[in-house]
């Protein structure tokens, strides 16, 4: 049911237009689809022609929790014994490609759907126009209308986080006032791994910023 709750929270708090499609990309370019369908003249047999061959798949009562009769036959046929809500879900890994750094999603709907992209994810170009553009907990949420629909995005790495040296205290010091008064070479010239850490960082933040950018600029036009 966690699952189910992030989809209602999509379909609830972000998306402005409604849409009983709702799919899940994953980092690895999987995607877990949900489809919802309002049953009023139970019983029936509700037929599905899935948008990519599926390698599992359930559905269930929104209502009750429990399973709903499901078949795949080229077709995901559904029975429906009772009135109310019933949500159909599968997975598929027909829906997108990777070539490179490069990721393309490409399908067919016959109705609105909205696409949740994986995390760090900066879209490069969407087919039709969106109908609207969101993010939802950090992830790039599209909404669009029926049709063919493109989306060719890339995965950016965020920049790891720097460990801190260790502030234990130093054992203290039995030099006498000579010894005091004259500090070595060595414990006077900076650690040589020190210089080395700075370009390092650096470069770590300049990355950074120019991913930011680059996002916020996508997101801009897109909006636009």
């Amino acid at each position: 049911m966690g699952s189910l709750l992030v989809y209602m929270l999509i379909l609830g708090l972000v998306l402005p237009i409604p849409a009983n499609i709702i799919i899940n990309i994953s980092e690895a370019g999987v995607a877990e689809v949900y489809v919802i369908f309002n049953v009023n003249d139970a019983p029936t047999v509700i037929v599905h022609k899935p948008l990519g061959t599926p390698f599992s798949y359930y559905a269930y009562y929104l209502s009750t929790g429990n399973p709903a009769p499901l078949e795949y036959n080229g077709s995901l046929v559904l029975g429906a014994d009772i009135n109310g809500t019933v949500v159909l879900v599968y997975l598929t890994e027909d829906l997108t490609r990777k070539e490179g750094a490069l990721w393309s999603l490409n399908m067919a709907s016959q109705a609105n759907v909205a696409i949740v992209l994986p995390e760090n994810t900066i879209p490069l170009h969407i087919e039709p126009n969106p109908l609207y553009v969101g993010l939802n907990d950090s992830r790039v949420v599209v909404l669009l209308p029926p049709g063919n629909i493109s989306i060719e995005y890339t995965l950016y790495v965020a920049s790891p986080k720097t460990t801190k040296p260790s502030t234990s205290p130093q054992p203290t010091s039995t030099l006498t006032h000579a010894e005091t008064a004259s500090p070595t070479k060595s414990e006077t010239s900076p650690p040589p791994t020190e210089t080395a850490k700075a370009p390092t960082i650096g470069l770590w933040l300049a990355l950074l910023a120019i991913t930011v950018g680059v996002a916020v600029g996508v997101l801009y036009k897109l909006h636009t």
